[in-house]
């Protein structure tokens, strides 16, 4: 879902123009919570056909950036509640708006779930985000090599952090049912 919220974000705010009424404007909001989650995920360039230069960069899963993301996330809600959305003056001003809304509210919500501290699911998990990006890796010359070897050099640590982070999740209290991680190890392995 996120994804494609991201993409309409893109869309709907490269539609809208700037008005004088208000600051700071949605689109404004928007690039910068675009901005920030292609820089905070830059492997979701891959999934939204943006544009990459550096194909060695990979999200972290390092509980205290999840924490920064988070502080951005509920700063930039805080911004967006204060919006006066009267002064709108376009439907695509108030699509943005209420995509972004649903977006951070949605997120905002789901940090309950603590979904970081027991991420064992055999629908979408660590093994399956990297192999994905398996498609996308370009190695068709000695730079793209390189930097996919950079990438790849991550991929342990990723695997240390993850079972850390599971590790907290048990002492906390969270962990997923024994049925679902029996799914999630042939997958791994």
């Amino acid at each position: 879902m996120k994804k494609i919220i991201l993409i309409l974000l893109v869309i709907y705010a490269g539609c809208t123009t700037q008005t004088q009424q208000q600051e700071p404007a949605i689109t404004d909001l928007a690039d910068e919570y675009l901005e920030r989650t292609i820089s905070r995920f830059p492997e979701d360039r891959y999934f939204l056909d943006l544009p990459i230069e550096d194909h060695s960069l990979f999200s972290s899963n390092h509980l205290e950036d999840l924490a920064k993301w988070e502080e951005f996330e509920d700063s930039l809600y805080t911004k967006i509640i204060k919006i006066d959305k009267s002064k709108f003056s376009s439907q695509a001003d108030q699509i943005t708006y209420w995509l972004l809304m649903e977006e951070l509210e949605s997120s905002i919500g789901m940090r309950a779930c603590k979904r970081e501290l027991w991420n064992v699911n055999h629908q979408w998990n660590f093994s399956r985000l990297w192999l994905s990006i398996i498609d996308f890796q370009p190695v068709g010359n000695d730079t793209l090599r390189e930097q996919a070897l950079r990438r790849w050099k991550k991929f342990p640590k990723y695997v240390e952090t993850e079972i850390e982070n599971l590790k907290v999740g048990i002492e906390k209290g969270y962990s997923m049912p024994k049925e679902i991680v029996e799914l999630v190890i042939p997958q791994i392995e």
